[in-house]
């Protein structure tokens, strides 16, 4: 990004080739460390304050230094030495004292030169996969565009919906409150316009759970928090929730009428996510979208009697299913080859395996 700095910042955090730079700091341990190699600079490149600098000493290969800052020995260090509660953070003691493994220079140039080569073919395997996603995702949205967004005879979206409950909001601990399980906008899977396990818990009065509650057929949409890359609208099927789960204050729980059939509504939804025809309705503040409901839910819809709506949902399900399955063996083809990748990082760093040897056996 742009900013500003000193002559001296520019002179002390001003990068140079065959740096490596690495996050010393964030909100979730297990991002501390994570490095990149610097191949291109210029007189005015420097380095954030989130990052710090590892620059090779002589007799260090660059590239070698940084293969060597994410193997599993030197990530474990990192993350086992961040502080912090909210926010955790490295101090230079602690990068310091990162157990890099050492070799001769010469050793070192053949497992960057390995490296270099062999992540490089397993990371071209991975984007073909995410591209396979990506396209299947069109197909996803072509479906349920085609399918559920046609008919003659149009309704506002709001006759569908009996009541829009907004989510929990943070509250003062009291002597009635219970443990309740809370579904965020990160538990929304966008393929699938489906909710994914709801591992967060919070304490809520049992007053706010009596109107919160989630129950089976309730459609939630998430309101709040998205970005121009995942914008809000998204909405996921409530099927079999546990007892005393809500929403979170970012997402909306919709119930639908008494005729309307909540998985029917769900996919109406995803249709319309799809089509991008809640984007008129958003708005963008210090960087977080917020969907107007009120406007939104008067976007006009087919018109189906209940007996249509679920045999609609049932062939549009039904339809997904094959393409939901072949983006979830896709995901844990592209999971494989990055546990694949992180084992060789560290097994060629670390002399487990000799580089002049080693064959080619790349998972798929």
């Amino acid at each position: 990004m742009r900013a500003t700095a000193t002559s001296d910042e520019i002179d002390r955090f001003r990068l140079q080739i065959g740096d490596s730079v690495l996050t010393k700091d964030s909100e979730d341990p297990n991002d501390i460390g994570i490095s990149a190699h610097v191949a291109d600079t210029a007189s005015d490149f420097v380095c954030g304050y989130h990052l710090a600098i590892a620059r090779p000493s002589p007799g260090t290969h660059p590239r070698y230094l940084t293969w060597a800052l994410r193997s599993r020995p030197v990530l474990d260090h990192f993350s086992n030495h961040a502080s912090g509660i909210s926010r955790y953070g490295l101090t230079t003691a602690g990068l310091r004292a990162a157990p890099v493994p050492w070799h001769d220079e010469l050793e070192q140039r053949r497992i960057a030169d390995f490296l270099d080569d062999r992540v490089a073919r397993i990371d071209q395997i991975i984007t073909a996969r995410r591209a396979q996603i990506w396209s299947l995702d069109d197909a996803a949205r072509a479906t349920l565009a085609e399918r559920m967004l046609l008919g003659e005879e149009q309704v506002p979206l709001r006759h569908l919906i009996l009541d829009e409950r907004l989510g929990l909001w943070g509250s003062e601990v009291g002597e009635d409150d219970v443990d309740v399980y809370v579904a965020r906008v990160a538990d929304f899977e966008r393929a699938e316009f489906r909710l994914g396990d709801v591992p967060t818990v919070r304490s809520a009065a049992a007053a706010q759970i009596a109107t919160r509650a989630l129950r089976h057929g309730d459609v939630l949409l998430e309101r709040s928090g998205g970005t121009n890359i995942n914008p809000v609208g998204c909405p996921a099927f409530v099927e079999d929730p546990a007892p005393n789960t809500v929403s979170s204050n970012f997402v909306s729980r919709l119930r639908p009428v008494a005729d309307a059939d909540g998985r029917y509504l769900s996919l109406l939804l995803g249709a319309l996510y799809a089509t991008g025809q809640q984007r008129p309705h958003a708005n963008q503040t210090t960087g977080i979208q917020n969907l107007d409901t009120t406007s939104y839910l008067h976007v006009r819809i087919p018109i189906r009697c209940p007996a249509e709506q679920v045999s609609l949902a049932q062939k549009v399900d039904n339809a997904l299913s094959g393409i939901r399955g072949q983006q979830r063996h896709l995901r844990e083809s592209a999971a494989l080859l990055e546990e694949y990748k992180h084992s060789l990082i560290t097994a060629a760093v670390t002399g487990e395996i000799d580089v002049t040897t080693a064959g080619s056996g790349i998972p798929g």
